[in-house]
């Protein structure tokens, strides 16, 4: 039988096992050889034969990748950075230009920008998400359908009010340019990428 490994990548640590024969009943099983922390992980080399994702109720748990050559290899550490740490982007709302260094910050910037202006008041709530029909502004953190907002909802600075921040930095740059095409139209907004 060729060699074979599988690498499963978890939460917070990847398993690492060889594929072998039992001699007694000629059935392949794992045999555990190391689990990684992901702070403690070197360079891989992997010749991957298959990818093989498992799922709990929607949710990835864990991604298994089969391969038939599999080394780690000794290099100088490169300390593993956060994605919201690398995000930047330059936030341009009429005179103002704000550095954003998260993704939400930009939607979170947009919409305190939009209350504190005056553009968009209480009588306006709630507001959908562009396309949808979840809130993405509301006077309480929950939808119509009674369902709280996912993630850690956003209160805006002197106001009793929500903002749903649970997507991705695609679409907190989009939810952003949706409000601001909607409720102020006239001001001169952009996000640069830096």
């Amino acid at each position: 039988m060729p060699e074979e490994w599988k690498l499963t990548f978890n939460k917070n640590s990847i398993r690492i096992s060889k594929i072998v024969e039992r001699p007694s009943d000629k059935q392949l099983t794992d045999v555990d050889i190391e689990t990684i922390e992901y702070d403690k992980l070197k360079n891989i080399n992997i010749f991957v034969t298959k990818i093989e994702p498992k799922s709990e109720n929607d949710i990835l748990k864990s991604l298994i990748f089969y391969a038939s050559e599999f080394k780690l290899i000794d290099t100088p550490k490169i300390p593993l950075v956060p994605p919201e740490l690398v995000f930047g982007s330059t936030l341009i709302i009429g005179d103002k230009r704000i550095h954003c260094n998260k993704f939400n910050y930009v939607l979170k910037t947009t919409a305190s920008w939009l209350f504190e202006s005056g553009r968009i008041q209480k009588k306006d709530l709630p507001i959908y998400v562009l396309n949808g029909g979840r809130y993405l502004l509301n006077t309480i953190p929950y939808h119509s359908n009674k369902r709280k907002f996912d993630g850690t909802p956003h209160k805006i600075p002197n106001q009793d009010v929500y903002l749903n921040t649970n997507f991705s930095a695609n679409d907190c740059r989009r939810q952003s340019e949706y409000l601001m095409k909607k409720f102020a139209p006239d001001v001169k907004f952009e996000i640069i990428a830096t």
